[in-house]
């Protein structure tokens, strides 16, 4: 999806999620930071979720790990997992963690958030037409 159909669409980040299991730890401290490093390499995010609690709510039972990664689109983000870099660190990887599942998902609420934040300011009576410019140029300032 290119620059403007993200914005025609308010579509804002795109997110790759892996659900893996983890290995071996030992080599998890040696292997993440090349995995990270290759994959901001090619413009991603690591959101660093994998280290963090994982909850099951609703339905079968949770991954016991899950990794985000922000990507501007899902073509670069299809294209970096098919990429020759990213094959390159899975022998490395595969020490310490075994993937179950990897999928793309996007996000629209940064727009939408934006866009009731900016309504409230506006209806605030601390509202300031000195904030950023698409406040100014999208609400009158109060009297």
């Amino acid at each position: 999806m290119s620059h403007a159909d993200r914005t025609a669409n308010n579509v804002e980040a795109f997110y790759a999620i892996a659900e893996f299991e983890p290995l071996d730890t030992s080599a998890r401290a040696a292997g993440f930071p090349a995995a990270r490093k290759v994959i901001e390499a090619a413009n991603g995010q690591s959101l660093r979720t994998t280290a963090g609690r994982v909850v099951q709510i609703e339905g079968g039972p949770a991954p016991k790990s899950v990794g985000i990664t922000e990507w501007p689109s899902v073509d670069e983000a299809v294209a970096f997992y098919k990429s020759k870099a990213w094959t390159d660190t899975a022998p490395q990887r595969d020490k310490f963690a075994k993937v179950i599942r990897r999928y793309m998902t996007f996000s629209r609420l940064r727009s939408h958030r934006r866009q009731r934040r900016a309504r409230s300011m506006c209806q605030s009576s601390d509202f300031s037409i000195a904030g950023p410019a698409y406040l100014a140029a999208s609400w009158p300032a109060p009297d």
